[in-house]
């Protein structure tokens, strides 16, 4: 499918449980999200023949193209339907599919990953590296071809490292290993981002640094390249982090910190947060925890846009998922009110049937998303991860 604005061909594939492509399907309609960190989604609509119907069978999954460059990649995970109508004959079928981020989603960390669940010799999973050395381990050693026979995820090989980030200690014990490579991420001074590609060698992983292209590609409402945006602000959920190790009552080692950054500090607020690491008797290691959950609890600036193609800035050619980009926030023919220079973190792509395309990028710190919760989702989304957070602290 073409879009006829642009000339962008769209193209959708069936693929088997070995990630290898069994043949196309005609595309009716497609929407999905990729996510810089996080599971990218895609629900795709084709026309029903029983032969398709079987390509899309469970544990098969689907690879979507644009321009030949994979926009995703995953399994059939969620749904699976077929409409048919009696009174023009039309027949589709429709999957909700899950990208190949879930499979790290699914897995926890094991501190010992060759070990069995139930007898592991460490207390956590432990690498001294930069963040993304740490990230290309974790994805190697629990789900990659250094995992256990029974837990490595059948022609997953690992794509190269870029050495890059922080330099630090980093360890982990039965969180989710997306969940891991998400904090580290927002962590590793770098921005570090995950994908999993399809490949005719199987399905690679991928631990990439952004590229920064903020110079050159601009988005405005005035340079027409913008025709939408919503702005959105949010406060840091701490501001100052006091972690506590072993010991009793008054006699527990203590460490803290406190955010510099500018724009936490701009709402006024001190908002402290006691972290329990009862367990812990390293002071630096008690110190790291609590710059970490400052970090973490930071402010957040996000934008979701409206895009369109032009010739300052081409989706695909001159920006995609992960580089780090500039908005100017304002309406046309009006003075900026703000300027964003940040990371897209998401992009949402709607083709509809006459083959036209909808491009939605999110700009913004490390919450940023092109489809905007409702505030029910959010309302459970905050509770998800503050649940999360206390499990993580124990």
């Amino acid at each position: 499918m073409t879009d006829p604005a642009r000339g962008h061909r769209w193209a959708a594939f069936s693929r088997d449980g070995g990630y290898r492509l069994t043949g196309g399907l005609p595309i009716v309609k497609i929407a999905g999200v990729q996510r810089h960190l996080g599971v990218d989604t895609c629900e795709l609509t084709t026309q029903f023949t029983p032969e398709a119907y079987g390509r899309l069978a469970r544990g098969c999954g689907v690879v979507v193209h644009r321009d030949g460059e994979q926009q995703f990649g995953g399994m059939v995970g969620s749904e699976r339907r077929i409409e048919w109508s009696g009174k023009d004959g039309t027949a589709t079928i429709t999957v909700r599919c899950l990208g190949d981020d879930q499979h790290a989603a699914d897995r926890v960390v094991l501190p010992s990953p060759l070990a069995d669940p139930t007898v592991q010799v460490a207390d956590y999973w432990t690498t001294t590296a930069r963040a993304s050395t740490a990230m290309w381990r974790l994805i190697d050693q629990q789900l990659g071809p250094s995992a256990s026979p029974s837990r490595r995820l059948p022609s997953l090989y690992m794509g190269s490292d870029p050495e890059v980030g922080t330099m630090r200690l980093w360890s982990e014990q039965f969180a989710q290993v997306l969940d891991t490579l998400t904090s580290w991420g927002v962590l590793s001074g770098a921005d570090l981002g995950v994908r999993f590609v399809t490949t005719p060698d199987g399905l690679r992983a991928d631990v990439y640094a952004p590229r920064d292209v903020s110079a050159g590609v601009r988005f405005s409402a005035s340079l027409t390249n913008l025709t939408g945006w919503v702005l959105a602000e949010t406060p840091p959920e701490v501001t100052h982090a006091i972690v506590a190790g072993q010991g009793d009552l008054a006699g527990r080692v203590r460490r803290v910190a406190a955010t510099s950054n500018a724009a936490d500090l701009a709402w006024g607020r001190r908002i402290e947060r006691y972290v329990d690491q009862r367990d812990e008797d390293d002071v630096a290691k008690l110190q790291q925890a609590a710059i970490d959950e400052v970090l973490q609890g930071g402010g957040s600036t996000t934008l979701a846009l409206e895009a369109q193609d032009g010739e300052a800035a081409l989706y695909g050619r001159d920006w995609q998922l992960g580089d780090r980009v500039t908005v100017h926030v304002g309406l046309p023919g009006e003075l900026t009110v703000a300027t964003v220079v940040d990371l897209i973190r998401e992009v949402a792509f709607d083709v509809n049937p006459d083959g036209s395309e909808k491009i939605t990028p999110a700009v913004g710190t490390s919450d940023a998303q092109a489809v905007r919760p409702g505030p029910t989702q959010a309302a459970v989304a905050r509770l998800a991860a503050g649940l999360a957070k206390l499990t993580r602290n124990k």
